[in-house]
């Protein structure tokens, strides 16, 4: 299925010039599009990675990436006020990056050029954008996304995760080497499922700001939900319960 995904992502680009739907801020549909082109180029990325049962373990970092794509996409689309916050929170990062370069001598004549990015806006939602968790506690089965996103986590970061996934125990007495590299990892359908949500969440925030002419197909995006499991839309919690 996440192959068909992709190819359908790619059938969409062949057709050129999309509309979209009245009153979209072109800056919402730019981010939305680019967050929507991302997770499908990670998820062709993990095709060789997912058809070597040596190396499936290492798709996780590419679903998780491409499963943020999909939350955040979401939320731009709900929450109003969500890209004065991403743009709040990338000027924070960017000032913070210009002020590190300045501090390391082969990077420090270029912290200017990274500087002239940045802008003075603010955001009472910027801390939404910045963390994760915060982000999927906006939605109706927030705690959920984010059980999710911890867990592909663990595989992404250098850890004790990580590196148990390629070793398994010998029989060995020996002490200096109880362990062996693992040759393969059975798939599971769950890492399927995490691709899949990333690829169905952002590819449905786009077809909902574009016009339906013809350009997204929205019962194909239907019979993908129904064979994940998962609604192609989130919902937003009522203001007063979000985290």
């Amino acid at each position: 299925m996440i192959a068909e995904m992709v190819t359908e992502f790619h059938e969409l680009a062949k057709r050129g010039r999309v509309t979209t739907r009245p009153y979209v801020h072109p800056g919402l549909f730019g981010c939305v599009h680019g967050l929507h082109a991302h997770a499908h180029a990670l998820a062709q990325a993990a095709g060789p990675l997912w058809d070597n049962p040596t190396t499936q373990i290492a798709c996780l970092p590419l679903a998780r990436a491409a499963f943020e794509c999909g939350v955040l996409a979401q939320w731009l689309l709900r929450e109003p006020l969500a890209l004065g916050a991403l743009v709040s929170e990338d000027q924070r990062q960017t000032r913070n990056l210009a002020r590190d370069w300045a501090n390391v001598p082969q990077l420090a004549p270029y912290a200017p050029t990274i500087a002239r990015r940045l802008g003075d806006h603010h955001s009472d939602l910027a801390p939404i954008a910045r963390s994760m968790e915060k982000l999927c506690n906006q939605f109706v089965g927030g705690g959920t996304l984010y059980a999710f996103y911890r867990l592909m986590s663990g595989y992404t970061h250098a850890g004790l995760a990580a590196a148990s996934q390629w070793l398994e125990p010998t029989e060995s007495e020996d002490a200096i080497a109880p362990f062996r590299l693992r040759t393969a990892r059975e798939p599971t359908r769950a890492d399927a499922i995490f691709f899949g949500w990333g690829l169905l969440f952002t590819a449905s925030a786009f077809a909902d700001l574009t016009k339906n002419d013809g350009t997204q197909d929205n019962n194909q995006l239907n019979r993908w939900a129904r064979r994940i499991g998962v609604d192609r839309r989130l919902t937003l919690l009522p203001k007063s319960d979000r985290a």
